[in-house]
């Protein structure tokens, strides 16, 4: 959704915009240990366009100490970008952060140490700044669960992704007017 002269409307993801809202409106569980898309929290990326995105989620380890949480965020070939995951463990604890630099083969994100959620959905919060190379594509954060006890992690609904963008070619365009 955006709101744009005090009316709230669906954003067109194929038009240019300079902020992205998307609410997760269904949960989606991974029962393996390989990266899967999360298929609602992603947008488009043009061409040369840096973004900065935020990932805050909600996610459960189906009251299980055993399969902790691995993720990656995806870019277009020859980006570039810096990713952070971080959060807060079922028992308060905040997860040791991880970084990466790679997300066109994207480095796991993980953490491995989460304990029971006994049915309480813990906090992930990831981050990144994106910069797409001359190819357009998709920004796509992946999950899945670390190890192989266990059973499955699930990304509740309710977890939402927003997305900047702090350079691009529409960017210029609203610096750019002529007066008559």
């Amino acid at each position: 959704k955006k709101c744009q002269n005090g009316t709230i409307t669906d954003i067109d993801t194929n038009s240019s915009t300079d902020a992205i809202f998307i609410s997760k409106n269904a949960d989606q569980t991974d029962t393996s240990q390989t990266l899967t898309d999360e298929t609602a929290l992603q947008f488009p990326i043009g061409a040369n366009e840096e973004w900065n995105v935020i990932w805050t989620l909600k996610v459960t380890n189906g009251s299980s100490s055993s399969p902790d949480w691995k993720s990656a965020v995806v870019a277009p070939t020859g980006s570039s970008c810096l990713a952070v995951l971080s959060g807060t463990e079922p028992s308060g604890t905040n997860f040791i952060p991880d970084t990466t630099t790679n997300c066109t083969t994207p480095t796991e994100l993980i953490n491995d140490d989460i304990p029971s959620d006994t049915s309480i959905p813990f906090d992930v919060l990831m981050t990144a700044n994106i910069t797409a190379s001359s190819t357009p594509g998709t920004v796509k954060m992946q999950f899945a669960r670390y190890n192989t006890a266990g059973t499955s992690v699930t990304v509740k609904a309710g977890s939402i992704m927003q997305a900047y963008k702090v350079t691009g070619a529409d960017l210029a365009e609203v610096y750019y007017s002529q007066h008559t």
